[in-house]
């Protein structure tokens, strides 16, 4: 009986090592597939037309003029963030085309 023990304990350790080595594997076939989905992501970016990104960036200069009360002063610069952010979001391919 105890060469049977020894048997299974034996059989488990290796079980232990493939499992770990699997896991491995997919954790390298994880950042391979999001390094994937993040270029397809910037190749996606450079697809949308100026237009698009000009309303883009219409619509988010209004959203951060509405938070900021809509004051007359600061007009330039809600469209220079909105710019940033929109640029931002096409990089992360977070936007639509």
């Amino acid at each position: 009986m105890p060469a049977a023990s020894r048997s299974t304990r034996s059989t488990s350790k290796p079980e232990k090592s493939v499992l770990a080595a699997k896991a491995a594997g997919a954790s390298a076939r994880k950042t391979t597939a999001s390094t994937t989905t993040k270029q397809a992501a910037r190749r996606k970016a450079k697809a949308v037309s100026p237009d698009q990104r000009r309303h883009y960036v219409e619509v988010a200069a209004y959203y951060i003029a509405e938070r900021r009360g809509f004051p007359g002063d600061g007009t330039l610069e809600d469209w220079l963030q909105a710019e940033s952010e929109v640029e931002r979001l096409l990089k992360d391919g977070l936007l639509n085309s």
